[in-house]
């Protein structure tokens, strides 16, 4: 399952309406910190199939097969400990295809100056008002169009509020508004078509200690928040919509992060239709980096 970030469902919306475990282990202005390494995304895709019944010259009938893609993820912090690339390729026949990157370049801020997509720093822009994210803009250059992602936000700096817009037709914009828990974590997600609600553990979120959202993994993300400061505390274990609920098992190690994830999506009309769409296996290894003062805002 390829991630391209906020890219897919922002169009496709638009036309349907480290973990950082920090220890107490430090010398001088260095200190050791968790962070995942790398992932394995397996993908079990629904594949149908059409065909003539033998026994009728008329009648054709659907077979349902089930298709494994394995997807690996790798994971580079710069000297702070912060996520500047994420590298990510399918396994076919032992071999790595249909490969994408992500990076991103930070200022003594912890802002975003510079986002990379597959080595493309045109496509997508951050803005920002006041020391806090103001806009994304995403231009496709395929359909020549320029969609704009800008947020609001509460008391704490929390997104609260997105607005998707594309500038050639400023008359069609989209609002997505978020609530929270009392952990920060988003609670629920409202689009004009639906209404999503979330539940989540209450262990250390698997990319967490970053200055800005990103998360790959489609199951376990809340795709509209990336760049932003949204910073969850614990993992999504369960969501639902009008139609389907979708729960989350982990195992995790001995400093309670994740190691495997198993999501299974059942239907609310028929429970019987239920099966597992993704596994996931998580890495972490240890880093020693450098003490970044916060600027205040």
């Amino acid at each position: 399952m390829k991630r391209t970030l906020l890219i897919a469902p922002l169009l496709l919306l638009l036309m349907n309406c480290g973990s950082f475990n920090s220890t107490t282990k430090r010398k001088g202005k260095t200190f050791k910190t968790t962070v995942l390494d790398h992932a394995v995304e397996k993908s079990y895709l629904l594949i149908t199939e059409t065909y003539a019944d033998g026994k009728s010259n008329t009648i054709n009938k659907d077979k349902e097969n089930t298709e494994t893609e394995i997807r690996n993820f790798l994971f580079t912090y710069d000297e702070y400990g912060q996520l500047v690339n994420t590298y990510s390729s399918n396994i076919v026949n032992e071999k790595a295809t249909n490969p994408s990157s992500l990076g991103v370049v930070l200022n003594a801020k912890k802002q975003l100056t510079t986002i990379s997509l597959d080595e493309d720093t045109d496509k997508l822009k951050a803005v920002y008002k006041d020391n806090i994210l103001h806009q994304i803009t995403h231009y496709e250059p395929e359909f020549k169009e320029l969609v704009v992602s800008t947020f609001s936000y509460d008391k704490h700096q929390l997104p609260v509020h997105a607005r998707l817009g594309n500038e050639s037709k400023p008359n069609e914009v989209i609002n997505l508004d978020f609530t929270y828990d009392l952990n920060q974590n988003v609670r629920t997600y409202k689009n004009p078509l639906e209404l999503f609600s979330f539940s989540y553990d209450d262990k250390q979120y698997i990319l967490a200690g970053q200055p800005y959202y990103y998360n790959p993994f489609y199951y376990m993300s809340i795709d509209w928040l990336t760049f932003t400061t949204y910073a969850p505390k614990n993992n999504i274990v369960g969501f639902e919509d009008d139609e389907h609920i979708t729960t989350i098992d982990y195992t995790y190690n001995t400093d309670n992060l994740p190691i495997t994830a198993r999501v299974r999506k059942t239907s609310k009309i028929n429970a019987l239709d239920s099966r597992v769409t993704c596994e996931y296996e998580f890495y972490y290894k240890e880093l020693e980096v450098i003490r970044l003062k916060n600027k205040k805002r």
